[in-house]
């Protein structure tokens, strides 16, 4: 049975597996950013939990931000390009996953003529389990990885998603 960790084994483990997410970095005074920008930021990665009108709000701050402070329009403009990958990703899978659907129902009610061997049936029953499966994975991906960009321009420092982040930096 599981007892827990000893005294500091979870901070060590947690620092292991996700390095420099839980650190505490130096006052907002020091690395240039102050409490406002901060602020935007983490309101621009916060807002995909409010789902298709939550992409307002980072494109709102980038609006306002853009010529004011360039780390809040730089971590906005990278919100609202991450969200529009995830929304875009998940209508992509609920359109693939409703056609899914539908092809079962229809060849499910058609005549025995017509109808779809049973293995045919039973391949669409698993793609359409495997893709509710994706579209729940991609929706906690993007939870975590939105949460630990808040976390990170919350404390004033600089965070960049996967590809986006360089090309934000470039353009």
């Amino acid at each position: 049975s599981f007892t827990g960790w000893k005294q500091g084994a979870l901070s060590a483990d947690l620092h292991a597996y996700a390095p420099g997410v839980f650190e505490v970095t130096a006052p907002a005074e020091q690395s240039g950013v102050n409490q406002n920008e901060r602020v935007m930021a983490a309101i621009s990665h916060a807002a995909i939990f409010l789902s298709l009108p939550g992409m307002l709000v980072p494109l709102i701050i980038w609006i306002t931000e853009r010529s004011k402070s360039p780390y809040a329009a730089r971590q906005s403009m990278q919100a609202l390009i991450w969200q529009a990958i995830v929304h875009l990703l998940t209508v992509i899978f609920s359109v693939v996953l409703a056609v899914l659907y539908v092809a079962g129902v229809f060849f499910m009610l058609s005549p025995q003529e017509t109808a779809l061997p049973q293995n045919s049936v039973l391949i669409m029953s698993i793609l359409f389990t495997v893709g509710i499966l994706l579209i729940c994975l991609l929706v906690l991906a993007a939870s975590v990885y939105s949460t630990i960009a808040v976390i990170r321009t919350a404390q004033g420092r600089d965070f960049n998603y996967w590809l986006i982040g360089k090309w934000v930096k470039k353009a």
